[in-house]
């Protein structure tokens, strides 16, 4: 059983002139102890040359093998990467549920009609593919809503926050505001505006 790794599994015809070329000084030492006709050894297609040559013929044809590619583990660095795409991702959803909170305050209904119709135009868009964040519930709304194909919906009837009360028109015989122009204490008495002057100065 051969120990060679690499010669007699090239025919002679193509390793000769291999060696010609790219290691002449194999090729000029073999052609000095046979026959070489450019085709056959001393006219025979197999030939002995001795051990020490042929094993040196054999590390050369190794060494003209490309390297193979060295392992490196990657399984901290793979797992490093996963565990910041995933911290990513729950923190995108996370401002993207407060986003449908936001919208929700503006009269979108909270239903599983919507939820439906937004979940699914983000998992089927070709550019959001499924990524849930606030710029993909933004764009969701836009296209589903009032000015897009108007699938959502929405309270008709959302009450306006209460305003807060005007402030009570001043009118000469009330209590002097802290600020009190000079218009008002004109009109004030003088028991009244010594009133308003020592709580100034507490």
């Amino acid at each position: 059983m051969s120990t060679y790794k690499k010669l007699g599994t090239i025919p002679l015809a193509d390793l000769m002139p291999l060696l010609e070329k790219k290691a002449p000084d194999l090729f000029e030492e073999i052609k000095s102890r046979v026959n070489w006709d450019g085709t056959t050894w001393s006219g025979s297609t197999r030939v002995h040359i001795p051990q020490s040559l042929a094993q040196r013929i054999d590390d050369w044809l190794v060494a003209q093998e490309p390297p193979k590619p060295t392992w490196r583990d990657t399984f901290n660095e793979d797992t490093a990467a996963l565990l910041k795409r995933e911290s990513k991702r729950l923190k995108d959803e996370r401002e993207a549920t407060a986003r449908l909170e936001e919208w929700r305050s503006q009269g979108l209904v909270d239903n599983q009609h919507n939820a439906n119709a937004v979940a699914n135009f983000i998992t089927t868009h070709s550019v959001l593919k499924g990524r849930f964040t606030v710029q993909a519930v933004d764009i969701a709304i836009d296209f589903l809503g009032r000015k897009g194909s108007n699938v959502l919906q929405w309270q008709q009837n959302l009450k306006a926050r209460p305003a807060a009360p005007a402030p009570k028109a001043w009118k000469a015989g009330d209590p002097l505001p802290d600020i009190a122009t000079e218009a008002m204490l004109r009109d004030s008495s003088l028991a009244e505006v010594r009133a308003w002057s020592r709580r100034k100065q507490r």
